[in-house]
């Protein structure tokens, strides 16, 4: 969550549900942070026209975030985590 706050040009705003968490830009819904076992959460990003490539895998969680990247620890949302982010928020602000 503390990464969110490095997410440049516009306001993020956090929606907490009751088993996801949704990252809302201005105009729609970018992310959304799931939690999958005790030790993992799943970070679903709304990427239009990219493939599963590196860090990005095919994802379940939602229809419009079709890849997500896997995380277990804090050290894991790193420059390439919060550059996938960024441009998750960009393309849908």
């Amino acid at each position: 969550m503390a990464a969110i706050g490095q997410i440049r040009d516009g306001e993020v705003v956090v929606q907490a549900r009751k088993t996801y968490v949704s990252l809302v830009s201005r105009r729609r819904t970018f992310a959304r942070i799931q939690p999958t076992t005790k030790s993992r959460v799943d970070l679903a990003l709304r990427l239009e026209g990219r493939k599963p490539t590196g860090r990005l895998q095919p994802s379940k969680i939602h229809e419009t975030m079709k890849l997500q990247i896997t995380l277990s620890t804090v050290e894991e949302v790193d420059s390439e985590v919060l550059d996938w982010m960024q441009l998750a928020f960009d393309e849908n602000s």
